[in-house]
């Protein structure tokens, strides 16, 4: 018996790296840069079985990038038996998922419920838990829990109706009005979201939720302006934590009038537990197409120095690009690669110089526990 066990410890001790990650089912953003800031890896953002954050203000690309992500994973083979599940109480993406996320995501996106999105917080927990016991994999995205009520705001909010309605007949046996209409989301959250964590990895799942940023106040506002609601449990269980802002507007001379065409958003990948990078990218963005992958690369070898560039003009600003043997502006630069296919040569560099970044960054040690 104990030549068994100890032979069943050494196997064990023997066994290959349990935490080691299947790059085969990783999901790509859509978003070369960020792929890499969280993975190190063009083709690689989100795993199987963990929750991810978003965060931003308004207008920044939170809801965009999870439809890009649903969009990635409808194209993706590895992702064709997942459901996509869009619980929309914000009913904010109301964009042409035809024409920007194409047919596979619009055919197959379904709501959280067949009577709708969820409306309150409890509401949410139960869908993503009725997605679980179907036991299919799924990739369930929440836009947002802000627009998310409770049971316990909806019944003080009656309470307080009732009372409101008696002092205006004059029948003030409740007195005033007392409490605030804090919901309780938080508290929901900190119970209910190690549940939903949890269950995600039996079937592989993703869930990612959308939060928006508030103003900082008091000392800590100097340091840190936005804040989010929704409690410390939906960082806790997060493998990332995105944070959106918009950095600038595009702009573009129209018949001599300079007009906003776009805007430069930046996505801070606040926390990471699958490469434990500190990463911020930019990412150009236009209404009329959504983010310009494409454009955000180019703009990465210019700003790290590997091209070098005329002017400062974010769309028209020339470059000089060896590798495609080109000579002429960014928007042309940008039609050539797409136009011939050519999105991988310009993935594999930018991957070399990230490589090459972070490389240089990195503190040299031996290694104490080799």
């Amino acid at each position: 018996m104990k030549e068994e066990t100890a032979k069943l410890k050494a196997k064990l001790r023997t066994k290959s790296n349990p935490q080691a990650i299947d790059w085969t089912k990783a999901l790509s953003s859509g978003l070369t840069l960020l792929n890499l800031a969280v993975t190190g890896r063009t083709d690689a953002c989100f795993l199987p079985g963990h929750y991810y954050l978003f965060v931003g203000d308004s207008q920044a690309g939170k809801t965009w990038l999870l439809l890009t992500a649903m969009a990635e994973a409808a194209n993706s083979e590895a992702y064709c038996k997942h459901r996509l599940i869009l619980d929309n109480p914000e009913r904010g993406a109301l964009m042409d998922y035809w024409r920007y996320f194409g047919s596979r995501l619009a055919d197959h996106l379904e709501p959280a419920s067949r009577s709708g999105p969820s409306k309150t917080i409890e509401d949410f927990y139960d869908h993503v838990d009725d997605a679980v016991g179907l036991g299919e994999p799924f990739f369930y995205g929440l836009d947002s829990e802000d627009a998310l009520s409770s049971e316990a705001e909806r019944k003080k909010f009656a309470k307080d109706k009732k009372t409101r309605f008696k002092i205006s007949v004059g029948d003030d046996d409740e007195g005033q009005i007392k409490g605030s209409y804090g919901d309780g989301k938080a508290k929901k959250n900190s119970q209910m979201l190690r549940v939903a964590h949890n269950s995600l990895a039996d079937s592989g799942s993703i869930l990612a939720i959308v939060k928006q940023t508030r103003d900082n106040i008091g000392f800590d506002a100097m340091f840190n302006p936005k804040t989010r609601s929704g409690g410390r449990a939906l960082t806790f269980y997060a493998t990332c934590e995105f944070w959106f802002s918009v950095k600038g507007k595009i702009k573009k001379t129209v018949r001599g009038e300079k007009r906003i065409v776009g805007s430069v958003l930046k996505i801070h990948v606040k926390k990471n537990r699958i490469a434990g990078r500190d990463w911020a990218v930019e990412i150009p963005f236009f209404p009329s197409v959504g983010f310009d992958d494409t454009g955000s690369m180019i703009d990465f070898l210019v700003k790290e120095k590997h091209w070098n560039k005329s002017s400062d003009d974010p769309l028209t600003y020339k470059l000089v690009a060896p590798e495609f043997d080109f000579d002429g502006s960014r928007e042309k630069l940008v039609h050539l690669i797409e136009n011939d296919e050519r999105e991988p040569e310009l993935k594999d560099l930018v991957s070399e110089v990230w490589t090459e970044i972070e490389e240089a960054c990195k503190v040299r040690r031996k290694p104490k526990y080799a």
